[in-house]
């Protein structure tokens, strides 16, 4: 099936079906963070926009201190802020 046919089915479900879907990718997606974040030792921060809610990966807390680490490195680096 190609990527365009997989769209076209996408836009055919129903509500509680298209959350269902967005769960289970958002679901995939961690994993696949999870493993790259072990296997190549970085850091990694998810932030998803969803209608309902705010989605952050690995947790809130870890996710700001992620961010305030990248804040920190493009200081040191000299980029504008």
């Amino acid at each position: 099936m190609s990527n365009k046919e997989r769209l076209e089915n996408n836009t055919k479900l129903s509500g509680g079906n298209k959350k269902n879907l967005f769960y289970k990718k958002i679901t995939s997606l961690t994993k696949k963070a999870h493993e790259v974040s072990t296997l190549c030792d970085v850091q990694l921060k998810i932030v998803i926009f969803s209608p309902d809610k705010v989605i952050l990966w690995p947790t809130e807390s870890q996710a700001k201190e992620r961010f305030e680490n990248y804040l920190s490195f493009l200081r040191t680096k000299g980029f504008p802020i």
